[in-house]
């Protein structure tokens, strides 16, 4: 076994929030093996599940869970939210300290989902596929590729969203201004007229008012970077590429919206507004911004009738080779290596991940699960007719990349603290402060993946 556990121990101690480091789950314990086919029906068992305990979480397993339970007399779900702290960081101490959940809730973005699986921290889940002849036709063909390490699977997607890739706007608010709205075919020069003529300045941040509000964490950057075509690292996920001109334009126009045609508020004049972007969404003062199709119910809100929101793939630049810039994020429910409920386990994650899950989950967020008989459910389409934009903006979104070593959260968080000092103005995106942050950024990319060496 490469790590100990007093190394996963030492080094969660070190690094905080981003770990640096990460280990075989619970070393010297062991899971149980599914069987050789498929039960005719489940012993008892109690399954833990760790999870964020986010409110469409929590609305979602009330509905979800007792399902489940019925349908399996003597399962019971026990849910264990880590709310109000580092999800990713708590389900590595879990593991290091040989207390794993039965299943864990992982991400591609900042979930941790691939360190989860290279760390032996989560186990894959096609031995199980296999035998049951389960077919992944049902779930997106990009959702499950995206998911895959090696060709192995170690996960089904809950959840998945085409990352911040599209703009959400107060149309009422736009409409004192102008009857024509973004769209897809809109460009970022078309945007920041549309911005000019939105801002307001009064002095006070209090009263002033923006065109828009800017994404700025590291998946902004990413979804930004490949509407310019180009990428933040290599796709073998081992080269920093921050010194491209598509990283560099794509940090430039958000310094630049905030800093050079002050059309969108600064973090620190963020700050003083209670309640942030959302309220400035809600109230006109800030009507368009970036986000994901998860802002749906922050739109739905905040925007009361009679005003009107809507939504479009974001703005790309003018010029060849560019898109509306796009992830394909998802959500993931995870099989700890060390459950001693396999088939319980399995079972119940087929359950968070069917049709009906997609469902309930469809009145809780934005965003749907990794199935296309959900996303292209009539009456999710027809429920809100934003839902058929949605949808054509998922299917189109290119597929999730991630750093070779699989530390994506740690890649994340220096993007985040170096580029810090650029979005409060402190800094302005030279080419030279350009290639410090590449030089940092793939100091991170050429550490060994987790328990390697």
């Amino acid at each position: 076994m490469a790590w100990q556990r007093r190394d996963l121990l030492r080094s969660l101690s070190a690094v905080g929030a981003a770990p640096a480091a990460w280990a075989l789950a619970a070393c010297g314990a062991s899971g149980t093996s599914p069987g050789a086919q498929t039960p005719d029906k489940l012993g008892p068992a109690t399954l833990r599940l760790l999870y964020r305990g986010g409110q469409y979480e929590d609305e979602f397993h009330s509905v979800r869970n007792p399902d489940f339970e019925a349908k399996y007399p003597g399962v019971k779900v026990q849910m264990e939210s880590t709310a109000g702290s580092d999800h990713y960081t708590k389900a590595l101490a879990a593991a290091a300290g040989g207390t794993s959940t039965d299943l864990i809730w992982s991400s591609t973005g900042s979930g941790g989902y691939f360190s989860f699986a290279v760390g032996k921290i989560i186990r894959p889940v096609d031995d199980i596929a296999t035998r049951d002849k389960f077919d992944f036709k049902q779930y997106y063909e990009t959702s499950i590729k995206s998911l895959r390490r090696e060709n192995k699977l170690y996960g089904l997607p809950i959840l998945c969203h085409p990352s911040i890739s599209m703009i959400w706007f107060n149309q009422s608010a736009l409409e004192s201004v102008t009857n024509t709205m973004p769209d897809k075919n809109w460009t970022l020069d078309q945007l920041l007229e549309l911005c000019k003529r939105l801002t307001k300045p009064t002095g006070d941040p209090g009263s002033s008012t923006w065109g828009y509000t800017v994404y700025t964490a590291a998946r902004g950057i990413k979804s930004m970077a490949r509407a310019w075509g180009g990428e933040t690292f290599s796709a073998d996920g081992k080269t920093s590429l921050f010194t491209s001109d598509p990283v560099i334009n794509s940090v430039t126009w958000l310094y630049e919206m905030m800093h050079k045609h002050r059309v969108s508020p600064t973090p620190d004049e963020l700050k003083g507004i209670q309640g942030g972007v959302d309220t400035l969404f809600g109230n006109g003062r800030g009507p368009m911004t970036r986000n994901s199709t998860s802002f749906l119910r922050n739109a739905q809100q905040q925007v009361k009738p009679p005003a009107k929101y809507w939504a479009a793939p974001h703005p790309k630049p003018a010029g060849p080779n560019t898109n509306n810039g796009s992830a394909w994020e998802s959500d993931v429910w995870t099989m700890s290596s060390t459950t001693k409920f396999p088939e319980q386990a399995w079972k119940l994650m087929l359950h968070l991940t069917d049709k009906e899950s997609g469902l309930v989950l469809a009145k809780s967020t934005g965003s749907l699960n990794g199935r296309p008989d959900v996303w292209r459910a009539p009456e999710i389409l027809n429920e809100n007719p934003i839902r058929k934009v949605m949808v054509e903006t998922m299917e189109s979104a290119l597929p999730w990349t991630t750093t070779y070593n699989t530390r994506f959260v740690e890649y994340e968080a220096k993007v985040n603290e170096l580029l810090a000092p650029v979005w409060t103005g402190a800094q302005a995106p030279t080419r030279s402060f350009m290639e410090d942050c590449n030089r940092q950024l793939q100091t991170v990319l050429d550490l060994p993946p987790p328990g390697a060496g």
